[in-house]
Formats: C-alpha cells, structure tokens, sequence
C-alpha cells in the first residue's frame, strides 16, 4: 500500500512538473516580399496543448545577411513592437497583435481550423521520416513536412491541427510567399512564456470567421 501511495504521489509530481512546462519551437521565417527576409519565430504550446503563442521575430534582409555574415539576427520577445498569435483551442478563439507599416491593429476571431491532407510522399530530416501535408487557407496553399510520431499539433503563425510536429511549412504562392523551418525544439518553464494571454480592454477589432 506505500509502495502504491508513493507511485500516486511521484505520478503527481511529474504530472505537475509537465504543466509547469511549455513546449518552445523556434522556427526560421523567410519572407520573400518586395525584399527578402529572414528571423527567428518563436512558438510556446502550453496548458496541455490546449493553448499556443506565436512571437514573430525580428526580420533582417537576407541580402544584408549575406553580406555581412557576422550579422546576427536579434529578437527581442519583452519588445512591444512583436507581432504574435495566441491560440486557445479550448475556447476556440483567436487572439492577434498585426503591425502594417506604422499601424498597430489587435484582432480578436474564432479560430480558424486549418484542414490537413496527408499525401503519400516523404522525406529524412535529421533522421526523421516526415510526411507531406498540404492545406489551402485564404486563398493560398501551404505544404508542410511533419513527424507524425510527434503529436504537436500546432505551429506558427496561425497554424494548427498538424497531423504532427512541422519541420518545414512552405507557402506555395508563386510571389510575396513565406517559408518556415524548424531549428530548435526544446521544454522550457512556463514563466519563460512571454504572456499567456493579453487582450487589451481597448481597440479590439472582431472579425468573421
């Protein structure tokens, strides 16, 4: 019976343990616009995968970059000027800080379930087998590339319902496309989370679904 006890008490230890964690993905974004960029998005999946926040890292010219390889791309995730995507699927909402030019805009809609079709090709990534999936959303067409023996389901930006854990997301539009690849994958205190939620009281704009 102590034994029995002992094993109850260390599986709650270790079941708190896991909630004080958060999972933290960090992606390298691409965006090739009018000029090419390159950063470091970040992604923290939290509250038993049921919730997720997506920092997008600073941007620097690819070009710039290649020029000067010292150059190291920064990111300042206490910066109020980040835009991110928190994500909670169990109240099915969508929560966002988007910066066009100067302007800042905060959005708030229900979340958008992106739908996933696994297709029968594969490929090795750092010795994982990853599956092709593909998805269409407003208007355009992504590809991912995922480990589905990892059930992380969600990415960055507004990605989620992956069938597995994405190495690499792929924005098909032949011009002003984005591109993200998985370059570190790791578990990490859940006060590291920048915030779990922050939805300001003002200029919230609600949009359809």
């Amino acid at each position: 019976m102590r034994v029995i006890i002992l094993m109850l008490i260390l599986g709650l230890n270790i079941v708190n343990a896991q909630e004080n964690k958060a999972t933290k993905l960090e992606y390298i974004s691409r965006n090739f616009l009018d000029y090419n960029f390159e950063g470091i998005d970040q992604v923290y999946i939290f509250d038993n995968n049921r919730k997720s926040l997506s920092v997008v890292g600073n941007k620097i010219d690819i070009g710039k970059k290649r020029e000067k390889e010292e150059q190291i791309v920064t990111i300042n995730l206490e910066s109020s000027e980040n835009e991110y995507y928190f994500q909670d699927k169990e109240k099915q909402f969508l929560f966002f800080r988007d910066i066009v030019i100067q302007d800042v805009f905060y959005v708030t809609e229900k979340l958008p379930i992106f739908i996933w079709v696994l297709i029968d090709e594969f490929k090795v990534i750092e010795n994982k087998k990853l599956q092709k999936a593909t998805t269409t959303f407003r208007g355009r067409t992504y590809t991912a590339w995922c480990d589905l023996d990892t059930p992380i389901d969600q990415g960055p930006w507004k990605f989620n319902n992956l069938p597995g854990l994405a190495y690499n997301i792929v924005d098909e539009t032949p011009d002003f496309h984005f591109e993200w690849h998985l370059s570190k994958l790791s578990k990490v205190p859940l006060k590291e989370v920048p915030f779990t939620i922050a939805i300001p009281k003002l200029n919230i704009t609600k949009t359809a679904s």
